[in-house]
């Protein structure tokens, strides 16, 4: 699809939004026919293949072997992003026979049809790989792929309908805009990844002193002296452990959301550049950020693991102290899943600019 300028842009072409009522031999059919071509299949599944139509599996399988067909035919007419949530499925909510089915569907797109698919356990961690890998193939299209008929009719069927250069730049952020915006971004990515390392290694000092405290109680056969000391280190531990967990509470959705933006902001620069013929010189620099950004983050899960199998294993001693412990895990396993999440993202985000 041509915006106005003659620049690519998307619309979302959606069955239950898109399709009016009507007559097909089934109702796929009649889908299938009022959609038409498109230049983009995005699929999406999670637990189930769907509902089996006299020509495929499901609904989404034909639709998938539609456009896999026009590929074969035409590679360079159609692109195809087949996303699987791998998010837990609750007990509930399992149909062995449709995970079944799907998992058998997935194989087939691996082993068959060499098809590369995308993985994603939350919808925020979906959004961030869609604008990664549409950026990529709108900044292609026309040079790598989509070129063809369709595409030199698109660029006279647009003349009626330009916009005004006040038009089309009034709301529009400028390239100097983005870049620094994600700049900000990447900078604010940083300061919140040194202050959940910080909040780690104090934890880790403070529990030492701690164990050593702990190691200066009376003896057990002193009786009442000795409850009373081991107590009140395991209350300071208690309270140790739950002073980490409000700090990485706290930094950690910031982590997110400046990951998220920075690396939007990243990929309209890189989009923004392009347009003015130099956009390898900006591209450098944030893979350079993103690499260094992602070596950090790397080697801030391996100390919070072992940290984590190490509360992990603690005997059960009191309540507040065993309340605290269950938190403490908690948060490890959101900041494990947060930086393996990003370091994944920012691995997509290397690949969209190389």
């Amino acid at each position: 699809i041509w915006s106005s300028d003659h620049k690519p842009e998307l619309k979302l072409i959606l069955w239950d939004l898109d399709v009016i009522p009507g007559v097909g031999s089934d109702a796929q059919d009649h889908i299938s026919d009022q959609v038409g071509d498109y230049d983009i299949l995005l699929g999406f599944m999670w637990n189930r293949i769907g509902t089996a139509t006299p020509r495929a599996a499901s609904g989404t399988v034909e639709e998938f072997e539609r456009a896999i067909a026009r590929f074969r035919a035409d590679p360079d007419s159609i692109r195809i992003l087949m996303y699987f949530c791998n998010a837990d499925i609750p007990r509930d909510a399992l149909d062995l026979e449709q995970y079944t089915q799907l998992e058998d569907f997935k194989a087939r797109l691996r082993d068959e049809e060499g098809v590369l698919y995308g993985s994603y356990g939350e919808l925020d961690e979906l959004e961030q790989l869609l604008r990664l890998h549409l950026s990529k193939l709108v900044f292609t299209w026309g040079t790598e792929w989509g070129i063809g008929a369709r595409s030199v009719e698109r660029l006279g069927q647009q003349e009626d309908g330009r916009a005004t250069v006040e038009e089309q730049e009034a709301d529009e952020a400028g390239l100097l805009d983005v870049v620094d915006e994600g700049n900000a971004q990447f900078n604010s990515m940083n300061e919140g990844l040194e202050l959940m390392k910080q909040a780690v290694e104090d934890l880790v000092t403070n529990l030492k002193k701690r164990t050593a405290e702990m190691g200066r109680v009376p003896d057990p056969s002193a009786g009442r002296p000795y409850l009373t000391a081991a107590k009140m280190v395991t209350q300071r531990t208690s309270m140790n452990l739950q002073s980490f967990c409000s700090r990485i509470d706290v930094e950690l959705p910031r982590f997110r959301e400046a990951l998220a933006n920075g690396i939007d902001s990243m990929v309209k620069a890189h989009v923004l550049m392009a347009e003015f013929g130099a956009a390898a010189g900006i591209s450098e620099k944030a893979l350079q950020s993103s690499k260094a950004l992602r070596e950090a983050m790397a080697g801030a899960i391996v100390p919070v693991r072992e940290f984590r199998d190490t509360v992990l294993g603690w005997p059960p001693v009191s309540t507040a102290l065993n309340r605290a412990k269950r938190r403490t895990l908690t948060s490890m396993d959101q900041l494990i899943s947060e930086l393996e999440r990003g370091i994944g993202l920012l691995e997509e985000f290397e690949r969209a600019l190389s």
